[in-house]
């Protein structure tokens, strides 16, 4: 019952865009692990893989200085990871992420650092930098999608977890030519807001 209650405070702030930082991220994770015995635990050496589906809800789109209406944005997401140091892993990502605003498509590619606050059956809080490539021929591919997240899981099998994320996204687009007008020169797109993902930890 607590986890699914901070589970939808989070939501209600995500709706609101109310300020998520990195200690608001590491005190929820710490509470919703308060009651795990293993807090001395230390990683496995083994590799953890997940899988998600990811819909992202911005608080603001900038073109050069001219905001432009604010629309979802829509991706998968696969990582893999292994544990470097007692409660970190360091890992790989891949996926691809759909703008609505310009219809911007662009495959990622990049590394994430998760700090787990207790084993891999816990949350664990997240940093991802990733490069876009591009797909669609209005941008250039560019190193630009970064992500702070906190993940925990909602169900449990013995082969897989379900798991929930919830962060904080920003990415950033170059365009190859003018967007606004014919006249001008090429810009760039930057995309902030707030995204939740479902998928499988295996």
């Amino acid at each position: 019952m607590k986890k699914t209650t901070l589970v939808f405070a989070l939501l209600i702030s995500i709706s609101t865009f109310a300020q998520f930082t990195v200690s608001d991220g590491i005190n929820t994770g710490k509470q919703v692990d308060k009651d795990s015995k293993s807090t001395n635990y230390a990683l496995e050496k083994q590799w953890i893989q997940t899988a998600e589906l990811e819909l992202i809800l911005p608080s603001e789109i900038k073109y050069k200085q001219s905001e432009l209406d604010n629309k979802l944005s829509f991706g998968a997401l696969y990582t893999i990871n292994y544990p470097l140091f007692k409660k970190f892993t360091l890992g790989a990502v891949g996926g691809f992420q759909y703008q609505s605003q310009q219809s911007i498509s662009a495959v990622k590619l990049g590394g994430m650092f998760r700090y787990y606050f207790q084993d891999y059956e816990n949350a664990n809080m997240y940093a991802l930098l990733a490069k876009n490539i591009a797909v669609s021929e209005k941008i250039n591919s560019a190193m630009a999608n970064l992500r702070l997240g906190l993940q925990f899981p909602i169900d449990k099998d013995p082969n897989y977890t379900l798991t929930m994320n919830i962060f904080w996204d920003y990415n950033y687009y170059d365009f190859k030519k003018p967007l606004l007008d014919l006249n001008e020169n090429p810009g760039s797109l930057t995309a902030r807001g707030y995204g939740i993902s479902f998928g499988f930890q295996f």
